[in-house]
């Protein structure tokens, strides 16, 4: 779906196709014919440079160096196409603020960034990063994602834990078939059927987060927590930690637009999975 939704014939050539798992072998995808893994014993000694189209580069990777000892990998996201706009979000979250941050005219921003799961694909700070110079804290209790975190964004600060709204503690994490799908939500695990596959991961309160890790507070957060975003979003002190934007994934989208504007914020823009918010005395300024 990744590869699906970022890349068309017209971008650039591959050679090969390869389908990790071996599966839809022979069929067409943009008019390229998907091929088995054992394809690669045909570039062996050759210069190789694979693009990966997914959220799992460790094990991607891992297989393609069992048969490659030479080869140069890049993500897919990070691949550059000139005229084509760079966006690494699902749905342009990441154009949508940064258009409000210059709005905003905020100058040397700071974001946090709370459940990143991958930190470059179909992640909303990954530009602000890359593009716009800015620095910030992402959260996350996957090591592997985090692991990535720190391989592609060295210079943001990562902390591998979760969050809550609630005191300090260890909780059961849920793990999916991928990092988009795990959850400290028993209710969101129960959905997935995944309440079998769990570990005990640390989790800090929010707030706590804030004040142990910025000065005042991040001018950007950004909450995808896979069922627990509602609950951050009430514990959120946002009296005394005056976030500019909001951009969270919602489900219950009525009762989080309600919390929000009773916190001081407005509804900016709603893409397929989020909705953005901005805050009141900031949106003000624009408008003045």
């Amino acid at each position: 779906m990744e590869f699906e939704a970022r890349y068309n014939p017209t971008m650039y050539h591959l050679d090969y196709l390869i389908n990790g798992k071996g599966v839809g072998v022979g069929t067409q995808v943009c008019g390229n014919v998907i091929s088995a893994p054992s394809v690669l014993e045909e570039v062996k000694g050759k210069k190789v440079c694979v693009i990966l189209y997914s959220n799992k580069e460790t094990e991607i990777m891992e297989q393609i160096e069992q048969v490659l000892s030479e080869v140069d990998i890049i993500v897919g996201r990070l691949v550059a196409v000139d005229e084509l706009e760079c966006t690494y979000s699902r749905d342009r979250e990441d154009k949508i603020m940064s258009d409000l941050i210059k709005k905003l005219k905020l100058d040397n921003f700071t974001y946090m960034d709370v459940g990143v799961c991958h930190p470059v694909v179909r992640n909303n700070t990954y530009l602000f990063y890359a593009e716009m110079n800015a620095r910030g804290v992402l959260v996350e209790p996957n090591p592997i994602m985090a692991q990535l975190a720190n391989d592609y964004r060295p210079l943001d600060k990562m902390l591998v834990y979760g969050a809550t709204g609630g005191e300090d503690a260890v909780l059961s994490y849920y793990e999916g078939s991928s990092p988009g799908l795990n959850t400290f939500s028993k209710q969101v695990a129960e959905e997935r059927g995944i309440l079998s596959n769990v570990k005990e991961i640390p989790v800090r309160n929010i707030n706590t987060i804030i004040a142990e890790n910025f000065d005042t507070y991040p001018d950007i957060l950004d909450i995808d927590t896979e069922g627990m975003d509602l609950e951050l979003l009430k514990a959120l002190d946002t009296n005394k930690y005056k976030v500019k934007i909001i951009c969270a994934e919602v489900a219950i989208r009525s009762e989080a637009k309600a919390l929000l504007e009773e916190k001081g914020y407005t509804h900016y823009c709603t893409t397929i999975e989020n909705r953005i918010f901005v805050r009141n005395e900031e949106l003000s300024k624009i408008r003045m």
